[in-house]
């Protein structure tokens, strides 16, 4: 099987959709000698922040000596990153490979996208002999494929609103699925919740608040990062993030208590965090004009994203790149959108759930809004027309971001 006839295999698995249960996951695994069994796993959950701390976890424990791999989704460019062991993502070669040796187990359970990569991953960290497992959540988590893990410690990092059709309309509800993570006599570091969900949550039992636990010090936040001293589980640790943003700092305490609840040593906590990488986070793609990428896709993405450019650009006007998707509470997330709009131009994310772009720019009315064809051409458009103080950001869905990153290498080469 070549690279392109193995990612069309795969890619065509998401005709299936979110199918979510575990019987499927559980029958594939045990036609592979259930692999996951092996994986000392950390399980990460929550609606917000849940790849950034798997991200900053599976740094430090890398940085404590451990091999570890980290499973996450969505992919910004390539399907590819999804797996990594200590920060590579497994080699083309290698993930052809797995596909093609996978694939008749795939079409006999009729795997879903999700569960087959999933699969995929515990099958490549069970023969890459990993000593730690970071593994994100895909949807919920009570019903979710990894859910078959067995972890040493689970983590929910935040709960919002986000994919009510499948967890619930209100935040009890969706509460209960991601609590389905926390297993009996396993640890769950929990990060800050609202009260409604905190009451499931910590009805299970077990719970390690990291809001509670953390104290922050000496805060200092720059648009490229944070510095600032934690103190957690008796411990003091001064710590650079190279990841902007109030709510980094919030997850960052979360992957702290975790790290240190692992009894990790405080160094390689600090050094992971110092050293993480997360791209689409608030990322500064170039300087002229200054253009800033972010993969907020929800309401509460939405305002994260607002609060930073008030705050870190307040007197830069905005050009903005927007994508987002249907299933999404969009008409609320555009009322979020950045105060000093200059123009707006809505496209279509590369997927079968994106909103239309026309439909997209009818429903903004704080700047003038303008439908294009492509990304390439928004991205073009906000470049000609971005004068002196005045910035481009490129905000929205993850399927927004492959082709905003490619067309503005192209424009700035």
């Amino acid at each position: 099987m070549i690279y392109n006839e193995a990612m069309t295999y795969l890619f065509g698995l998401e005709r299936f959709g979110w199918q979510l249960g575990l019987e499927r996951m559980q029958a594939l695994m045990a036609d592979l000698g259930n692999p996951h069994r092996s994986l000392r796993a950390v399980h990460v959950a929550g609606t917000n922040g849940k790849g950034s701390v798997c991200a900053m976890i599976a740094s430090a424990l890398s940085c404590s000596g451990a091999r570890t791999g980290l499973y996450t989704s969505p992919h910004l460019l390539k399907a590819e990153e999804r797996i990594r062991i200590d920060g590579a993502e497994i080699a083309e070669p290698a993930f052809v490979a797995l596909i093609d040796e996978l694939r008749p187990l795939f079409d006999k359970h009729q795997c879903t996208f999700f569960e087959a990569l999933t699969a995929m991953a515990f099958v490549h960290f069970q023969r890459q002999r990993v000593d730690a497992a970071v593994i994100e959540v895909g949807l919920g988590g009570r019903l979710d494929a990894t859910n078959i893990l067995q972890p040493l410690l689970t983590v929910i990092t935040q709960i919002d609103f986000d994919h009510t059709d499948h967890l619930g309309r209100t935040l009890e509800e969706i509460a209960a699925e991601k609590a389905g993570i926390i297993k009996p006599g396993t640890p769950c570091v929990a990060g800050p919740l609202p009260p409604a969900a905190s009451r499931v949550i910590y009805a299970k039992g077990g719970i390690i608040p990291a809001r509670r636990n953390c104290r922050v010090s000496s805060l200092m936040m720059t648009p490229i990062g944070s510095y600032f001293t934690l103190t957690a589980s008796g411990k003091t640790l001064d710590l650079t993030l190279p990841l902007a943003g109030p709510h980094q700092v919030a997850n960052a305490c979360v992957a702290a208590q975790a790290c240190l609840s692992l009894q990790m040593d405080p160094t390689a906590v600090i050094r992971g965090l110092r050293e993480v990488q997360w791209p689409g986070r608030f990322q500064r793609l170039c300087d002229s004009p200054l253009t800033i990428l972010d993969v907020g896709h929800n309401l509460s993405g939405f305002r994260r994203f607002r609060w930073m450019i008030d705050h870190f650009y307040p007197e830069k006007r905005v050009n903005l790149v927007l994508g987002v998707l249907k299933d999404k509470d969009y008409t609320a997330m555009v009322r979020w959108l950045p105060k000093r709009l200059q123009r707006v131009f809505a496209v279509s994310p590369a997927s079968s759930r994106a909103l239309p772009a026309d439909q997209l720019a009818a429903l903004i009315s704080a700047a003038p809004a303008q439908s294009c064809g492509s990304v390439a051409e928004a991205v073009a458009g906000a470049r000609s027309q971005t004068g002196a103080n005045e910035m481009i950001c490129i905000l929205g869905s993850h399927f927004l971001a492959a082709e905003a990153l490619s067309a503005t290498k192209r424009l700035t080469k």
